[in-house]
């Protein structure tokens, strides 16, 4: 992973839906400082248009992370097109992400990358007890998500993809930090 020379101010995680797009703001100090989500149409204009409407300003630079997709071996159950959907969509976050003047950097990582191999739930339930939620299982069998029940006024329908925002910005928070305490060992 490349990393920008200077430390940015906040690090934006996005989580891409082809309904429901969330993104989160975090600062250096892990905190969240901005949430919210994006709702759409399958009209790739409408997505966009959606997302300009946003009109989100943040006060100084940050990095941005966006959950790529990926077609993991011997996967059965993944559907080409929803890939190909997520991947639209995820473009559509990026184009948005760049044409804020103080974003320094967008990442796309896999969910494999940001996420190691920590099932979902478990790992959702670590992320909103970081920033001291108090998450529970919501749904069932392969459908179960684990958030609280309200969060910045949000219920759990799009706290389940938030969650993922949260850990995403908070994933890039950590991976810039450990590179500048790499450059400080190393000097």
């Amino acid at each position: 992973m490349r990393f920008l020379d200077e430390l940015p101010e906040y690090f934006l995680g996005c989580d891409p839906d082809s309904r429901t797009m969330a993104y989160a703001v975090v600062n250096l100090e892990g905190d969240v400082v901005n949430a919210f989500t994006v709702n759409h149409k399958s009209n790739p204009l409408d997505q966009a248009r959606q997302h300009s409407r946003c009109g989100e300003e943040f006060l100084g630079n940050f990095a941005s992370v966006v959950e790529g997709q990926k077609v993991y071996k011997d996967d059965k159950k993944s559907n080409p097109d929803s890939l190909i959907t997520l991947a639209r969509v995820s473009g559509i976050a990026c184009s948005w992400l760049a044409s804020k003047g103080s974003c320094k950097d967008i990442i796309i990582a896999s969910p494999q990358e940001w996420k190691g191999s920590k099932k979902k739930a478990a790992h959702q339930h670590h992320i909103w007890t970081s920033i001291g939620e108090h998450p529970k299982i919501h749904g069932k069998g392969t459908h179960a998500y684990c958030c609280p029940d309200e969060y910045r006024g949000m219920g759990p329908t799009k706290l389940k993809h938030l969650g993922d925002a949260i850990g995403l910005a908070l994933w890039l928070r950590d991976q810039y930090l450990w590179n500048e305490k790499k450059k400080r060992l190393t000097k």
